[in-house]
């Protein structure tokens, strides 16, 4: 399978890897082919997106940043800041 793997910030790289198999309280998430695209396009820096970031949210606060993410009242885009 391929992963995505952060190597640093703004630095995401596609990379083969073995299957992981999830535990009870886990999912695997497959992912199609357009955000291998996007990654690529990013990495390159041929797709601009600081306009499209709303909030920005260290990694302590991940849960934070997944609530606000999915809070569908307004829009936003949420990045990670180490």
């Amino acid at each position: 399978m391929h992963a995505l793997v952060i190597h640093a910030p703004l630095d995401l790289r596609i990379e083969d890897a073995p299957t992981p198999e999830p535990e009870a309280n886990q999912l695997l998430v497959r992912i199609r082919a357009e955000f291998a695209v996007a990654v690529e396009l990013l990495n390159k820096g041929l797709l601009d997106v600081k306009q499209l970031i709303s909030d920005v949210f260290p990694y302590r606060e991940s849960v934070r940043m997944f609530r606000t993410a999915s809070d569908r009242s307004k829009p936003c885009a949420t990045d990670w800041a180490p």
